[in-house]
């Protein structure tokens, strides 16, 4: 079975700083830095959709300083990973109240674009839509929840133990070579 959409809900930043003995702020840098490798990893398996749940309408409830720097992260690093690259649309989902105009303005020079080989979707505190044709959704950090990811019924679900610093591209790999083409998906049939 070829995964055609892939979503990703990264948690356990925070869990990892605590258990390294580092910052709220440091941990989210080094989940940001492999944010970057997984997406190279999904693109590499030339998987053309990602989608990333960035904040849950929960998340929304931390810290303003700590909400403050995670945007600011995720507009930087988004900022550097669209540079000069062509063939990627970005699409915002969510509650259009809890973007930044930062994040707005540089998503909207990545959409709609007829060339694009990948599409990415940042999912920003959703309420009320629905991620349809999702194939295949990885959250991490051990918890077997879907913190309100918005999810239709045919999607797989893998739960991974590692907080997401420490999921591996062989892990990544282990899913979607071997455990993914196992699961049997039968539509109600």
């Amino acid at each position: 079975m070829k995964i055609s959409h892939i979503a990703i809900i990264p948690d356990g930043n925070r869990r990892y700083g605590k258990k390294m003995g580092i910052s709220v702020e440091q941990s989210h840098q080094i989940g940001a830095k492999r944010m970057k490798e997984l997406l190279t990893w999904i693109k590499q398996a030339d998987i053309p959709t990602a989608t990333i749940y960035c904040l849950s309408k929960d998340n929304l409830k931390r810290d303003k300083k700590e909400l403050k720097d995670l945007f600011t992260l995720i507009e930087d690093k988004l900022f550097d990973l669209l540079k000069n690259k062509e063939d990627v649309n970005v699409n915002i989902i969510g509650n259009s109240d809890h973007w930044t105009k930062r994040l707005i303005d540089i998503a909207s020079g990545y959409n709609n674009n007829p060339n694009s080989k990948y599409n990415l979707n940042l999912l920003i505190a959703p309420d009320k839509v629905e991620i349809n044709n999702l194939d295949l959704l990885i959250r991490t950090g051990g918890m077997h929840r879907l913190s309100g990811f918005p999810i239709n019924a045919y999607t797989t679900i893998y739960f991974s133990n590692s907080l997401f610093p420490e999921f591996s591209k062989g892990e990544f790999d282990y899913i979607i070579n071997e455990w993914y083409p196992k699961q049997i998906q039968n539509f109600g049939r």
